[in-house]
């Protein structure tokens, strides 16, 4: 059964804990209900069977719990529901978790904290901290010890640590946070069996499993509809979170000696990549929005090792792909490539990150690095040849496939190994040494887990055990075979073909050099034409030849241009932090629905100009997502602006934003040119469009769809475009996994921090009169080493009646400060010997009174997170994006100038 339809289901109880009911999903009468309701409800099983939830609960709680079920969309999302059941107010504070079955309406009422709102609130606040600081690490290891710490000062457990599964399913704990009178298990080793594979499926599908108390005991689901009777029917509870677990996993609690427990998957496309396990040595209650928050914070850290294990691929794949170019370069400046390969050997052992290699071409055997011998080497070929002819074969361990590696296990523990000419013995191997380590197992993992009868059983014994690695390397990754059967391949080609071979990658270079020459000319045809029109309009207003509302006209005009360049410039930016893998989110739960509604906004007017018609259609509640608010905004721009470019007037444009299972999904479609079949395998390249040439229909430089591509994937969703040719018009569908924390005010992210920091966006408009107004009298020190923006700013500010005092210089900037009185202080921050940072921690820590706690506003030319974020650590309280928008500049201004001093972070 594939692990996505997977069910874990438990026919007969549930913990005690709480109270489960099932209700009719036509009648809304109780058809399932746990045997400890009269502890719950004050009657006995039989009583409650057949009744209504408002004979039960308070008539207006049952209400709300109907609704929840007859909305459209997962009742999950509005769980946990505050409860009161009338006859049995001494139970205290109750909530109730809501979800469905194929059959069934499931009501499960647990304990409540009493103050489930402020719960939230600060377990969301911890949240938003721990990711930024997430982002800052780069190392896995220690990113999941920031997490472990998180979640067991959230919880209270004693032990909480992270599993990592390797290939065979065993786990390592790789990180851990614990009571201080526990002893580490950090490092340790757990056999397959100690997680079976059901249960890891179970984890596939369901992010968190709880267990308030291994001694507990169950109870029984009763029900008087024979086509439910537990006995003769099994039951879904995959979805409960009163769910109990196989009295197997009870054993193995009490073996370890842990009373209470949970566990949060981390998954990865999917796929198992481990577990947040958590341990009590008494029994532990954990509130469900506490719970929540560890689940959330569980997807979180998935998507956080999803991303950095991208990045680290993709730097290697492409350390690899140079080392691949290196090597045919070698091998093709001399007509004997094995002499070529043998006289420069590094580059082809950097490939895979071999050790040594040894290439046997035309009977003569050539050994580099460390390998076993010549003759050494030949045996192994011979047995190759014998036992595995055809294939690239490759293995971490060569004495369990072929013993008389004995011989050189030292050298040649690890091999890759393929034929290079068919028939022939013609063999490129390459080796890795011995990684002799020793590995701590929590008990003998060869030891034997099942029952005196033969069915699986608990581990009784966790009794440190050591294993000696020998004759083992490190293992080879995937991108490292790829490209040893990549270049095999192209080299198969070489010596079977080798003129054929060259002329082809004569005909590759030709084109990738004629693809460059192309790419060059069209950046820079797409910078200056707006130079262009910049540059012609200057010298017409230079000359005189405009009248004033000419040159008003003019200068609209050059702004438009420039921020055309602009456009170009970031999405550059963009393709180089994507290609260096440095992309990076800043990720907040947020409603999709607002991000979408912004950048409607900032296309609309270019599609109505058009004659095109917009249709939007929006589920309410679609989200929450975890996202990066501005990329989010820059992936609906980049869609509803790629179907603007596309679509004719008088053609039509659909938006739909909805969630469908466990995705918020966003569908752009239009009736504009369509795709061609050819190109549609194409559209998420770089530089790719229909034509490439400079006579070709549409602007841009085929960056907007191959980046919104990457930005998707780097969210943990999926895109993917589909048309019905060319004049059929084409369709866009992303799909975002949805965040299983709700927000009552989802946010766009302005401030993460919750601080006052002023972030520069050019939605803040203000009236020439009321801008005038508020920065009227104001006295400002401007700091800008350059001369030019310098005056040009000097000047602005002048217009308003602003007092400029202006250095060119952060040295200069400090002394003037100190001698002056100042209202507000505008400084760079990329400036040489000292630069805005720098200049704003030495003032502040250097001077006292007024001028220690005057507002400041940097100006930068980086628009990177990890810059705005470091100007509010050192002071700033605004952060203004350059090229400045002046509007925007005296409205920053005025706020911060008459902020209330209590506002600013010094």
């Amino acid at each position: 059964m594939p692990v996505a339809k997977a069910k874990l289901v438990i026919a007969e109880s549930v913990q005690s804990h709480g109270l489960y009911i099932a209700l009719d999903t036509t009648t809304k009468k109780v058809k399932v209900v746990s045997d400890n309701c009269e502890r719950w409800l004050g009657l006995v099983p039989e009583a409650v069977l057949g009744r209504t939830l408002d004979s039960l609960f308070s008539k207006r709680c049952a209400k709300t719990i109907e609704d929840c079920f007859t909305r459209p969309g997962d009742p999950r999302a509005a769980s946990p529901l505050g409860v009161v059941i009338p006859a049995r107010t001494h139970l205290g504070p109750l909530q109730a978790i809501l979800h469905r079955t194929s059959e069934l309406l499931v009501v499960e009422v647990e304990p409540s904290s009493g103050i489930a709102a402020a719960l939230f609130h600060n377990y969301h606040l911890r949240l938003r901290w721990t990711v930024e600081e997430m982002e800052q690490t780069t190392n896995i290891k220690r990113l999941c010890a920031k997490v472990v710490t998180e979640i067991r000062e959230m919880t209270n457990f004693d032990r909480v640590v992270v599993y990592r599964f390797d290939p065979e399913w065993n786990g390592e704990i790789i990180a851990e946070a614990r009571a201080e009178e526990l002893t580490s298990i950090l490092g340790l080793h757990y056999g397959a069996a100690d997680i079976p594979a059901k249960v890891r499926d179970h984890c596939s599908v369901h992010w968190l499993r709880f267990i308030a108390d291994r001694d507990d005991v169950p109870s029984k689901l009763v029900s008087d509809d024979p086509s439910l009777r537990l006995a003769r029917s099994r039951f879904d509870l995959s979805n409960a979170a009163l769910r109990s677990v196989s009295p197997i996993h009870f054993d193995y609690l009490r073996n370890i000696g842990a009373v209470a427990a949970m566990t949060v998957s981390l998954l990865q496309g999917g796929q198992l990549w481990g577990l947040i396990v958590c341990h009590h040595h008494s029994p532990h209650f954990v509130p469900y929005e506490v719970r929540l928050a560890c689940e959330s914070l569980g997807q979180i850290l998935s998507w956080q090792i999803a991303s950095k294990e991208h990045s680290q691929r993709n730097a290697n794949r492409e350390s690899a792909a140079r080392a691949l170019s290196e090597v045919l370069a070698i091998a093709s400046n001399d007509q004997n490539f094995v002499d070529a390969l043998t006289a420069s050997p590094q580059p082809f052992l950097d490939l895979v990150q071999a050790d040594g290699a040894a290439i046997h071409f035309r009977g003569e055997t050539r050994i580099f690095g460390r390998t076993p011998t010549a003759n050494e080497v030949d045996e192994l070929i011979n047995w190759l040849r014998a036992e595995h002819a055809g294939e690239t074969f490759v293995t971490d361990r060569l004495m369990m496939h072929y013993p008389r590696a004995a011989q050189f296990g030292k050298v040649g523990s690890g091999v890759i190994a393929a034929n290079l000419n068919p028939g022939e013995k013609d063999y490129i191997v390459w080796f890795r040494t011995e990684n002799a380590h020793a590995i701590r197992w929590a008990g003998d993992p060869l030891e034997s887990v099942v029952d005196d009868a033969g069915f699986p059983a608990a581990r009784a014994s966790f009794m440190p055990y050591t294993e000696r690695i020998r004759h083992k390397s490190l293992p080879w990754l995937e991108w490292q075979v790829d490209h040893a059967r990549r270049l095999v391949f192209l080299l198969m080609g070489s010596i079977l073909e080798r003129a054929d071979e060259m002329r082809l990658l004569n005909q590759e270079l030709r084109e990738s050099s004629q693809a460059k020459d192309e790419f060059l000319a069209m950046v820079s045809h797409e910078l200056k034409t707006p130079l262009t029109s910049i540059m012609g309009w200057i010298q017409l207003m230079k000359a005189g030849l405009l009248s004033a509302r000419e040159s008003a006209n003019a200068i609209a005009r050059m702004e438009k241009s420039a921020e055309a360049q602009l456009r170009i410039i970031d999405d550059l930016l963009d393709v180089s932090r994507v290609i260096s893998g440095k992309m990076r989110l800043q990720t907040l739960i947020i409603d999709p629905e607002i991000a979408l509604r912004d950048a409607i906004a900032s296309v609309q007017p270019a599609i109505l100009s058009k004659g095109v018609n917009l249709l939007t259609t929006t589920q309410a509640l679609a989200g929450p997502i975890s996202a990066d608010p501005v990329r989010l905004q820059q992936i609906f721009w980049n869609l509803l602006s790629n179907a603007s470019k596309f679509t004719p007037r008088g053609g039509r444009i659909e938006v739909r934003l909805e969630r469908i299972s466990s995705h918020v999904v966003l569908t752009v479609s239009d009736t504009g040119v369509g795709i061609p079949e050819e190109l549609l395998p194409h559209v998420f390249e770089r530089f790719r469009q229909g034509s490439s040439s400079l006579a070709r229909t549409h602007q841009g430089l085929g960056l907007g769809l191959a980046i919104t591509k990457q930005l998707v994937d780097l969210h943990g969703g999926a895109l993917e475009a589909s048309s019905r040719g060319e004049g059929h018009g084409s369709t866009f569908i992303v799909r975002f996994p949805l965040s299983p924390v709700r927000m009552e005010n989802a946010t766009t992210g302005l401030s993460e921090c919750g601080h006052s920091l002023v972030e520069a966006e050019d939605d803040v408009t203000r009236t020439e009169g009321c801008l005038k107004e508020t920065v009227e009298g104001l006295r400002v020190l401007l700091v800008e080493d350059e001369e030019a923006s310098l005056e040009v700013l000097r000047t602005v500010l002048g217009k308003y009646d602003v007092k400029v005092t202006a250095a060119q210089s952060a040295r200069e900037a400090l002394d003037t400060a100190r001698k002056g009185d100042f209202d507000v202080i505008v400084s760079d921050i990329g400036m040489p010997e000292m630069n805005g940072f720098d200049f704003l921690t030495e003032l502040r820590s250097q001077t006292e009174g007024k001028t220690a706690t005057t507002p400041a506003i940097a100006l930068s030319a980086h628009a990177s997170e990890s810059d705005r974020m470091r100007a509010f650590r050192v002071g700033f309280q605004a952060h203004i994006h350059k090229p400045v928008n002046i509007e925007h500049l005296l409205s920053v201004l005025g706020e911060v100038a008459h902020a209330r001093p209590a506002s600013f972070v010094l």
